[in-house]
């Protein structure tokens, strides 16, 4: 909301966060009048608001994620999806915005159907909203050099629908160098032991046979994965275990990428975050956990534009 200039008309109502030190972050943010930690209690659904106009939600991926089992409605961690449904199709709200991993849509294609169709809804099986959908990443559209493809599912009540949601096109990505708050070589380059020291120079060697210089040209080295895998002038997705474990290396710089610089990617004001005094690993999970600001700000935007908000 900062970055389109709405936080003197937006009234943050309520979040809902599992884990406690993300939950005082969120309310130390937007001081919601409203916190809950789990979204399939009976307190949570129960609640009524009678006048939201956007509501969001990005539940657990784990279910859908290709890095995972994929059992979807088989596992556990399914139900926070199958709460925010409910609370959608009760609540009613002006419009609504979901995030998932891509593989809900790729993996997943019956339940993805089960979810547009019931969003569509409302409690009396009535049409209610106008609902689409794109699988976007913050790389092509976010204007970041960091990937990161989720599928975005939008819904605007039909009672409320001004014109279709017109999704953000594709911009150029800005240099990497731009995210950068020291780009100068270290003197003492930082010391790696151990798998992190393999990973790393596997990764150099790759590189070297490819006809690329690690110590001049802008490689990001994910030491934490299994092959060293590595990406020239942008980073890997950044997943909570990547960000909480600061996996990703500088080639050229001869350091790790910093929590302050992940918060950069994200669109995020490092201070503001860092200063709340979480760890660099607690900080790490949430920027895993994130929604990249600057893409999710241009589909905000498109939504309030299409439902009549702007």
């Amino acid at each position: 909301m900062e970055i389109l200039g709405l936080m003197h008309r937006v009234k943050p109502v309520f979040a809902v966060e599992s884990d406690r030190a993300t939950r005082d972050l969120c309310h130390h943010l937007w001081h919601h009048e409203h916190l809950w930690e789990d979204c399939t209690s009976l307190d949570f659904l129960d609640w009524r608001h009678p006048s939201l106009d956007f509501f969001m939600s990005g539940p657990p991926c784990q279910p859908f994620s290709r890095q995972g089992l994929g059992l979807a409605l088989e596992d556990e961690r399914c139900a926070p999806l199958l709460s925010t449904l409910v609370w959608i199709v009760e609540n009613q709200p002006v419009c609504w915005l979901l995030e998932n991993v891509a593989g809900l849509v790729d993996h997943h294609p019956e339940l993805f159907q089960f979810i547009l169709h019931t969003l569509r809804k409302n409690a009396h099986g009535q049409e209610a909203y106008d609902v689409s959908w794109r699988v976007l990443d913050n790389l092509t559209h976010g204007g970041a050099p960091n990937s990161r493809i989720r599928v975005f599912i939008a819904g605007i009540r039909l009672d409320r629908r001004r014109a279709p949601v017109t999704w953000p096109c594709e911009v150029a990505p800005r240099p990497l160098t731009d995210f950068l708050e020291d780009t100068v070589p270290a003197r003492r380059p930082e010391t790696l032991t151990g798998v992190c020291a393999r990973k790393r120079q596997q990764a150099y060697s790759k590189i070297r046979e490819q006809g690329g210089n690690p110590r001049v040209d802008h490689y990001v080295i994910n030491i934490g994965s299994i092959t060293g895998h590595f990406q020239l002038g942008r980073v890997p997705c950044i997943t909570k275990a990547a960000g909480s474990g600061k996996r990703f290396y500088l080639s050229w710089l001869e350091r790790r990428l910093t929590v302050r610089e992940m918060l950069l990617l994200q669109g995020q004001d490092p201070d503001r975050v860092c200063n709340f005094g979480l760890s660099d690993h607690k900080i790490g999970q949430v920027v895993g956990n994130g929604v990249p600001a600057v893409l999710l700000s241009r589909i905000i935007r498109a939504l309030f534009v299409a439902s009549g908000l702007l």
